[in-house]
C-alpha cells in the first residue's frame, strides 16, 4: 500500500466446474477520494460475542513520519471512506487459533448492531472484506464474534471531523 492510496486486487473462480469462470479486478482508493482531512487507521481489535464498534473512539490515526500521534478517532463526528477487515483466524490473544467455524459478523447499517442476524455479513477465519463508503459514521460499523473472541485487523481511511 502506498502512503496516499490503497490498491485492492480480487481474483475469484466462480460457477460450477463445467462452466467455471475466473474473474478479477483492481480497485484504487486515493487518500482524499471522500472528504478533505483523511487519515489512515491501522488497528487490531479483539472482538467478543457482544456487538461492538469496529473502530472505537480514541484509536490513534497512523502516525506521521516523525512518529507523533496526530489525533484519535471520534465515532460521533469522523466518517469512514474505506475499510478493510481481516478475520485473522486467531482468538483475541492473537496466538491461539479460533475454532474452524468462528464467524466474524459485520454490520454496516446505521443504528444497527451486528448480531448474527440476516442483515449481517460474516467472515470465516483467514478471510478479508473491504468496502468503500460515500461517508458513514464510524459508529455505524459494528462487529461481533459468533463464539469466543476473534483477533481482527482493521485498515481504514477516516475523515477526521467528518465529510462536509
Amino acid at each position: 500500500m502506498a502512503a496516499n492510496k490503497a490498491t485492492i486486487t480480487v481474483n475469484a473462480s466462480v460457477l460450477p466446474d463445467n462452466v467455471k469462470r475466473s474473474i478479477s479486478g483492481t480497485a484504487v482508493y486515493n487518500l482524499n477520494d471522500v472528504g478533505d482531512d483523511n487519515k489512515w487507521v491501522m488497528y487490531v481489535n479483539s472482538v467478543d460475542t457482544s456487538a461492538q464498534a469496529c473502530i472505537p473512539d480514541g484509536v490513534g490515526y497512523y502516525t506521521n513520519d516523525s512518529g507523533d500521534q496526530i489525533a484519535t478517532t471520534d465515532s460521533d463526528v469522523d466518517d469512514l471512506g474505506l475499510i478493510l477487515i481481516k478475520h485473522t483466524g486467531f482468538q483475541g490473544d492473537g496466538t491461539s487459533k479460533t475454532t474452524v467455524n468462528a464467524k466474524l459478523y459485520i454490520n454496516v447499517e446505521h443504528n444497527k448492531e451486528a448480531s448474527g442476524g440476516a442483515e449481517d455479513m460474516y467472515l470465516l477465519p483467514g478471510e478479508l472484506w473491504w468496502g468503500r463508503f460515500v461517508h458513514s459514521d464510524l459508529a455505524d460499523i459494528s462487529l461481533e464474534a459468533s463464539v469466543g473472541t476473534i483477533n481482527v485487523e482493521i485498515y481504514a481511511v477516516v475523515d477526521d471531523g467528518g465529510v462536509s
